[in-house]
């Protein structure tokens, strides 16, 4: 299983020489497992995953599993090249929105925005809502669970029965089940999915233990969490002890801030190593770059 990153940035795109080390493009993760292609997110990094993906001239059948509908999961799929393409069959997979994913997701692509609507495309295109629920494609397992952010967002288990590779962003890991259910936070979210199904934390554990690679949002240090509680993303601290609580093999952080420079980003990392090296904390940790490949 090859696992690439092509997008990792949340929010907006940021091209410029102070992101060249870390990469600009928002969030689109590509699992290549026994030659078939699976995608997570169609941020604007799906647009270089594209091209590569046409250029293998092999495999014609793409899965694109969305976590949700925000414009930085979604904004890059009017410029993935193969959904031109006739050759091409492209299943969407993404959460339940009550029957309008399709809406949500080619709303963009409407006269007004792009020249070319979803119904003129020349590839085969096909939208399924998902829940809480697990399905086989080929002899890998994928699995899925709502998480913590203010819409409905899907995090993704992918498991052929010898690694398990888990997904879990846009999430905020210090938002309480309680906190959602009483209202305090995602109204929203509750309104979508229902708040019997908002899933308690510890079934959030139990979801992703086991995890060979566990890849996480971490946008916020702990400072900045303070004046961001509520928009759906966790801090760097709580992403650590929430790998830890797992014991996940590797663990990457993703979905970086679009305010955050390469310089920043490797202060970051400086600081957690020596951190982890302190505390003798085994765990490998990577922070997500553009490009950046695990092999497992």
């Amino acid at each position: 299983m090859i696992i690439k990153f092509w997008g990792v940035r949340g929010s907006i795109p940021v091209p410029g020489l102070d992101t060249a080390v870390y990469g600009g493009n928002t969030s689109c993760i590509e699992i290549v497992h026994n030659d078939k292609i699976f995608i997570v997110d169609a941020g604007s990094g799906i647009r270089k995953l594209g091209d590569s993906i046409k250029s293998r001239n092999s495999n014609f059948d793409v899965h694109l599993f969305l976590t949700h509908t925000h414009w930085d999961h979604i904004q890059g799929l009017p410029f993935f090249s193969p959904i031109f393409d006739y050759r091409y069959r492209i299943f969407i997979y993404g959460p339940s929105m009550l029957g309008k994913l399709k809406n949500m997701v080619s709303g963009q692509m409407g006269y007004i925005y792009f020249p070319v609507k979803v119904d003129d495309l020349a590839s085969y295109l096909e939208f399924r809502e998902l829940q809480r629920e697990s399905f086989m494609i080929g002899d890998l397992k994928i699995s899925t669970i709502y998480i913590y952010h203010p819409t409905a967002c899907l995090g993704y288990s992918f498991d052929d029965g010898k690694v398990k590779v888990v997904m879990l962003f846009d999430f905020e890991v210090d938002i309480s089940h309680e906190q959602i259910i009483s209202g305090e936070y995602f109204i929203q979210m509750t309104r979508i999915i229902g708040k019997e199904n908002v899933p308690t934390i510890d079934e959030i554990v139990e979801f992703a233990s086991g995890a060979d690679v566990l890849i996480i949002d971490a946008q916020y240090t702990k400072e900045e969490y303070k004046t961001k509680k509520g928009w759906g993303h966790s801090s760097i601290p709580s992403a650590i002890n929430f790998a830890l609580k797992l014991k996940s093999k590797k663990t990457v952080f993703f979905h970086l801030d679009p305010a955050r420079t390469d310089e920043d980003m490797m202060l970051i990392e400086h600081y957690i190593s020596n951190f982890f090296r302190m505390k003798n904390i085994k765990m490998e940790l990577y922070v997500a770059r553009e490009g950046m490949e695990i092999r497992i």
